[in-house]
């Protein structure tokens, strides 16, 4: 019957009713792909092409496809953060959501007011 689903973080079975969720690609690509999510206790465990759309038919692309592993991975940023010196420098600043919003508020009307409303 096959090798039961491990946990990404532990290996160890999942254990426990999976459903299978219909969406949608999330990459911004012309091809709007369809995709069958296996979902265990909150976590994607499997991601597989559905062929409920007739351009793609089931395909998935190799970047969609681990796209679990981009969720869960340790690069995922969890925190919003406040760059902290010059662009490019790679430096940011814990921040929480109502400060990283306040933040881009106040840049927002900064912009707005030394340049204009339709400013870019």
């Amino acid at each position: 019957m096959g090798t039961p689903a491990r946990s990404r973080e532990r290996n160890v079975p999942l254990g426990g009713p999976a459903s299978v969720v219909d969406s949608a690609c999330p990459l911004d690509c012309p091809d709007a792909c369809s995709l069958a999510v296996t979902v265990q206790h909150g976590k994607i465990i499997a991601l597989d092409g559905s062929h409920r759309s007739p351009t793609t038919d089931g395909f998935i692309c190799a970047k969609v496809r681990k796209f679990g592993d981009r969720v869960y991975g340790p690069d995922r940023l969890l925190h919003p953060g406040i760059r902290k010196g010059r662009k490019g420098e790679g430096r940011f600043e814990r921040a929480t959501w109502d400060d990283a919003l306040e933040h881009i508020v106040e840049r927002m009307k900064h912009a707005t007011a030394t340049d204009g409303a339709s400013s870019r």
